[in-house]
């Protein structure tokens, strides 16, 4: 009704010029963003989000190392127990992205001097190459003073570690795998009696 008081604690209408429009104070209390401040907004979640990527990339790599170093400690103790059965040395080759398995094979005393003392194992479903996660590096660090007691190790397929019919690891060592988007590595000890998984350590 004309001439009503508004009732206490409310805000007061907006006041208008002669000409009709809100005053100054009325169009500051009812302003937008404006573009600048939507920017830095952008800005900020976008760099918030390739942070949160990368802290889930770096995850996912460390439990692709790890499983693979399940993986690896598993197939050398089967590699093990596998030569001792065949009643032949076996071994393992690390390759540029990821390794393989290898037999010695009977080489006859007239055979060429480059014949390879040892050839992969082609036909075995467990041992079968085996591919690294993409982007991963796995190297072997043998203790000092142990030389591989391999007898024509030279070749295209000289085996890294050996698991020999005698049912011994050799030599004794360390695996290691690493990957570039995690600081988390994969740790398999090598001894003459087995390989075991060593708690993950951070580089």
């Amino acid at each position: 009704m004309p001439g009503t008081m508004p009732p206490a604690g409310a805000a007061p209408p907006p006041r208008f010029d002669l000409a009709g429009h809100a005053s100054a104070r009325g169009r500051a209390s009812c302003r937008g963003f404006t573009l600048i401040e939507v920017m830095v907004v952008v800005v900020i979640i976008a760099i918030l989000v390739t942070l949160v990527g990368l802290s889930m990339k770096g995850d996912r790599a460390g439990e692709a190392l790890d499983e693979e170093g399940k993986r690896l400690t598993a197939l050398l103790n089967l590699l093990r127990e596998e030569a001792v059965m065949r009643d032949r040395d076996l071994g393992l080759v690390i390759a540029q992205d990821g390794y393989l398995f290898v037999a010695r094979q009977d080489v006859s005393p007239d055979a060429p001097a480059d014949t390879p003392a040892f050839i992969p194992l082609t036909d075995d479903t467990v041992f079968r190459p085996r591919a690294l996660p993409a982007g991963s590096q796995l190297r072997f660090e043998p203790m000092p003073g142990r030389a591989m007691p391999v007898r024509g190790e030279a070749g295209p397929y000289a085996p890294a570690i050996l698991a020999g019919a005698n049912d011994l690891l050799m030599p004794e060592g360390l695996l290691s795998l690493t990957h570039p988007a995690t600081p988390r590595a994969a740790a398999v000890r090598v001894r003459v009696d087995g390989a075991r998984m060593e708690p993950a350590d951070a580089r």
